[in-house]
């Protein structure tokens, strides 16, 4: 390397250090002068050496995952806390209106390469209340930042307590029937029997074409795939039944005509607190109303503020 005399200039390099070399030396030879002597001149400043044990492309002081070549950096989903999601499962019908039959917690690991390419993510879906009386399922869809279908499929492979879902693409299903997933007949929600919640943990390893994320967790019933139960904003599934929206209750993607949901996210680093069985949620939590009705715009916290006497305090959130 060879530079002039008005600049400095800046030069870097690569050097794979063999299996069974224990010491390596650098070292500086003058080439090159702007005088007749080498020995003036020739400053060498901030010099540095990084190590990428890995080998993946990033240096260890900004790797995440030093010993692993294949990821480098880590997110999670959500950035802070969990997502709560709850469900009332009589859809299209307003039912007990407790949002107590599926309550849910998730948390996801989310492992990217030196180019910001997904790997894989972990999930850890705690199964935190179940006050139905009937079968469901739980599945969940992953969608495009801007919760729409990915174009093509993402998901290379699964591992852990899920299987693929093989009607919907980058669908997975995480229980046929929720009764049979638990280990315990506990419901948590202050009628049935009281137990610590079960966890449902799966790894997601993804194709070349895969994309930021989101995960949207939802229930259907058991004997009848058809009838799903989503959060309101998301695309239908391929096995969504159709014919039921507009009918009973329903006014479409799954809200009544005043704007109340079936199935509702909270994003919160503490433990959420679930309405007890045939407590209307509006009865819980009284902000709550003004939160749905103005598609989450009033009373973003309306979920810190719950009557006490109305909801089921576990204190066994995970």
């Amino acid at each position: 390397m060879s530079d002039g005399t008005t600049a400095w200039g800046h030069y870097s390099g690569s050097y794979n250090v063999p299996a069974d070399q224990t010491t390596t030396v650098f070292v500086f030879e003058s080439i090159s002068s702007a005088s007749s002597s080498q020995s003036v001149g020739n400053f060498l400043d901030n010099f540095e050496i990084s190590c990428d044990a890995d080998g993946d492309g990033v240096i260890d002081r900004w790797d995440q995952l030093p010993d692993d070549g294949d990821g480098a950096f880590i997110t999670y989903f959500p950035e802070d806390g969990k997502q709560v999601v709850a469900f009332e499962d009589l859809w299209p019908s307003l039912g007990d209106f407790d949002f107590n039959d599926l309550v849910m917690s998730n948390q996801v690991k989310i492992i990217k390469d030196a180019d910001l390419n997904l790997v894989e993510a972990s999930f850890k879906v705690s199964i935190d209340a179940i006050g139905a009386s009937l079968h469901n399922g739980i599945a969940m869809m992953l969608y495009t930042n801007t919760k729409e279908p990915f174009a093509d499929n993402i998901i290379e492979s699964v591992t852990g307590d899920v299987n693929l879902d093989p009607d919907n693409t980058n669908g997975l299903i995480l229980s046929n029937d929720v009764f049979v997933t638990v280990d315990d007949r506990y419901q948590n929600n202050g009628s049935g029997p009281i137990g610590v919640p079960d966890t449902i943990r799966f790894t997601i390893m993804f194709n070349d074409n895969a994309a930021d994320f989101i995960p949207e967790l939802y229930l259907f019933r058991t004997g009848n795939r058809g009838l799903e139960v989503h959060r309101s904003g998301f695309p239908l599934t391929a096995t969504a039944n159709t014919a039921l929206f507009n009918t009973v209750n329903d006014a479409g993607d799954y809200k009544t005509s005043t704007g109340l949901p079936w199935g509702m996210e909270i994003i919160t680093s503490g433990i959420y607190k679930s309405p007890i069985e045939k407590v209307e949620i509006l009865f819980a939590y009284p902000k709550f109303g003004a939160w749905a009705t103005s598609n989450g715009v009033n009373e973003p916290t309306w979920y810190l503020e719950p009557v006490e006497a109305n909801v089921v305090d576990l204190g066994l959130g995970k």
